[in-house]
């Protein structure tokens, strides 16, 4: 056992961690993120390095993680340091401290010390008491991010003289015996194929072990031991050193080369290592491009045609820059002239044609109507001919001659006489309608402006009238349709029926009556009833009637949850009867028959009906679920019991039976009870009397069963049979 101590003298040197003499074999831990983040890395100031992390972290599955330092002997511990991870956020904020002298009993000062508050800051806390051991667990309660630690022991190696004890041993009975150790073991494997290893032996405190409170085998010496190993140099490979620079091209244009080098020398091959692998000397083409040439004029071109025939005209001659054409860069002709030149031509005066000036106005009319002339003319003045050109002959006559006031002298309307009565304007009722006749005015027509008929009154006249039929016919009209009546079911198909009314108008006289249908039809609810869970009651499930876990349910915070989360798996797995209890959803391959085999309980949670699509979870019982093989025997959730209340237990459990695909499940206060056959199996050992409130108990074996049911469609049919969902 460890012993707990005050030293009369404080002490607190370094124990070995940060200066590496407690070796990596030494530091072990609860767990470990991967092999990146060992136990190795937890000494003090400790530097992330290659692939290697800054600081020794624990997986985020491990809820109760530890550090553990063996000290190699009895050495009295004063001072805990600690740090966290160097190269990321994470370190423990608060821990505690256990201790052993043999490593497999430790005691626990039961005291918390607060940690880190950040990364680097080394944090040292004083033990409310100095412990004597070998064995140091650190144990983080509460961390930021990931549970992230380096830490460094302080104290120093004491006798027994040097420390006060607080408790004393008695033993009754036979003389104590001091351990001893036992030969040494062979050397292990040497941690390094060249360049300086360690081998570590071993020796245990059994030759003999301490019995009868005698003393370990701490003042013997160490338990462990290392030696040097493969301590020859380690081969180095020849590196080659980076490329010289490239030398000057042999030649500026047209093409060249030019060549670089490099040597074996970083580092150069030693102790039997490789030469360096590839070229030392390596060659490229350069400056490839064409050497430039300047662009010299080809000879003039004949001057072209004059740009008139007459008053003056230029010609213009081009040569071009094409012997040779510039290259390469090379100039081009700009400077070695223009590359267009012109001269004048055909001087002469030119030909002036006569034109003539705009035409006149036109002369009056010889006649005001019925036909007459008018005349107008222009003078060969705009320009006059000159220097023989020609006249105005060719463009035209001088004067102009037309007809005028064509249209006929006026001839003023008359009224013909008048025309027949028309029919009266009413056919029908008691009303009096009127008869119009009319006159044209066409006796003359008016023409070429004449006037009309409007000043010689008007052209039509009227006088009352009486109907030949004293009543008038109505033709019926349809209404709008009413609305559609109910639906006679909720699902399956139904019909519907809505009617309209001859009655926009109603038919009168010898009116036509409405044609058509007064009434019409159309289907309803045709979707198809689904099924639907039931519970079915509360079964023992001790040896697991239902032994298949449909699904865990434990973290659902309510019953009508954790009953969704059972009814959802259930469905999903095809499962048509499954248990729930307080943490799972429980089913078996043969769930609907051996449900049942270890009795009905009363312990089971009271089961509400939980509507679903098409159906819904009802009672079957409390049966019994225990056994050689489970009635129902899966648990599809073994977490309910975290659920605070029973109802959010069967809540969780249905909910996880129907994601699930089961119909059929058991709940007590530990798991849902499913059987993936869906064989009506969970009453195989009967049923049970100690369900209460609709779930059973883990400990007891027993379970409330329910079972998802297809409801009955308004029509009176029944979806069910026998209980189980049709397929």
């Amino acid at each position: 056992m460890a012993s707990l101590a005050t030293n009369t003298e404080r002490c607190s040197s370094p124990l070995g961690m940060e200066d590496k003499s407690i070796l990596d074999s030494a530091i072990t831990a609860s767990s470990e993120w991967d092999i990146n983040h060992g136990a190795n890395n937890a000494r003090i100031y400790h530097m992330a390095g290659g692939s290697r992390k800054g600081a020794w972290s624990a997986r985020r599955s491990d809820k109760e993680p530890w550090i553990q330092i063996n000290l190699g002997k009895i050495v009295e511990v004063t001072k805990v340091g600690s740090q966290g991870r160097q190269e990321a956020a994470q370190w423990v904020t608060k821990y505690k401290v256990s201790y052993s002298t043999d490593g497999h009993h430790f005691t626990s000062q039961n005291q918390e010390y607060f940690g880190n508050k950040d990364q680097n800051t080394l944090v040292i806390n004083d033990l409310i008491q100095s412990i004597k051991a070998q064995y140091v667990r650190i144990l983080p309660q509460e961390w930021f991010q990931v549970a992230s630690m380096r830490v460094e022991l302080y104290g120093c190696v004491s006798s027994d003289c040097e420390l006060t004890v607080v408790f004393f041993l008695f033993f009754f009975g036979e003389e104590p015996v001091d351990g001893g150790y036992s030969a040494w073991g062979p050397y292990g494997e040497c941690s390094k194929q060249c360049g300086g290893g360690e081998q570590t032996r071993r020796r245990t405190c059994t030759n003999p072990p301490p019995a009868h409170g005698g003393k370990n085998c701490a003042g013997l010496g160490p338990e462990l031991s290392t030696r040097e190993c493969n301590t020859q140099n380690c081969p180095i490979d020849g590196g080659f050193s980076n490329w010289l620079e490239w030398s000057d091209c042999s030649a500026t244009c047209g093409g060249g080369s030019r060549a670089r080098s490099r040597k074996c020398d970083n580092p150069v091959p030693q102790y039997q290592g490789k030469n360096c692998v590839g070229l030392s000397l390596e060659t490229e083409d350069c400056n490839e491009e064409e050497c430039p040439t300047n662009g010299g004029y080809s000879a003039w071109e004949p001057y072209g045609e004059c740009t008139k025939t007459c008053g003056g005209g230029k010609q213009y001659r081009e040569r071009t820059c094409t012997n040779p054409p510039p290259s390469a860069g090379g100039k081009d002709c700009d400077g070695l002239g223009p590359s267009k030149t012109s001269r004048e031509c055909n001087n002469q005066d030119c030909p002036v044609n006569g034109g003539y000036t705009t035409w006149s106005k036109w002369s009056e009319c010889s006649a005001k109507c019925g036909g007459g002339t008018r005349s107008r003319s222009r003078e060969c003045t705009n320009p006059t001919p000159q220097y023989g050109g020609k006249d105005c002959s060719d463009l035209g006559p001088k004067t102009q001659e037309e007809d005028c006031n064509k249209d006929g002298c006026a001839v003023n309307g008359g009224y013909g006489p008048w025309g027949s009565w028309g029919e009266c304007s009413i056919t029908c009722g008691k009303e009096r309608g009127i008869r119009t006749r009319v006159k044209s005015c066409d006796n003359p027509a008016p023409e070429n402006g004449g006037k009309d008929c409007s000043g010689l009154g008007p052209d039509s006249e009227t006088k009352p009238c009486v109907p030949l039929l004293k009543k008038c016919p109505v033709d019926g009209g349809w209404g709008e349709f009413g609305e559609w009546s109910k639906c006679p079911v909720t699902c399956g198909g139904g019909e519907q029926i809505r009617k309209r009314y001859c009655n926009n108008p109603k038919p009168e006289g010898d009116g036509k009556k409405c044609e058509g249908d007064q009434q019409e039809t159309r289907e309803c609810n045709t979707n198809k009833c689904e099924p639907e869970w039931r519970p079915v009651g509360c079964f023992m499930n001790t040896v697991r009637a239902l032994g298949q876990i449909l699904e865990r349910v434990g973290s659902k915070s309510s019953i009508s949850a954790r009953y969704a989360a059972c009814t959802s798996a259930a469905d999903n797995e095809g499962v048509t009867l499954f248990g729930m209890d307080d943490r799972r959803c429980w089913t078996g391959e043969k769930a609907e028959s051996t449900f049942s085999k270890y009795g009905t309980s009363d312990q089971c949670l009271d089961a509400r009906k939980v509507p679903l699509s098409g159906g819904e979870w009802n009672k079957k019982g409390c049966y019994i679920n225990k056994g050689p093989i489970l009635a129902l025997p899966d648990s599809f959730d073994d977490t309910v019991e975290n659920y605070q209340g029973k109802e959010n237990i069967l809540e969780a459990c249905t909910k996880k039976a129907e994601d699930s695909g089961y119909k059929v499940f058991g709940v007590d206060d530990k798991n849902c009870w499913a059987d993936k056959s869906g064989k009506n199996k969970y009453d195989v050992y009967g049923e049970s009397s100690e369900c209460r409130k609709g779930s059973g108990s883990e400990i007891d074996g027993d379970m409330f069963v329910y079972r998802f049911e297809q409801r009955k469609s308004n029509s009176g049919t029944d979806d069910t049979y026998n209980g189980r969902m049709k397929q």
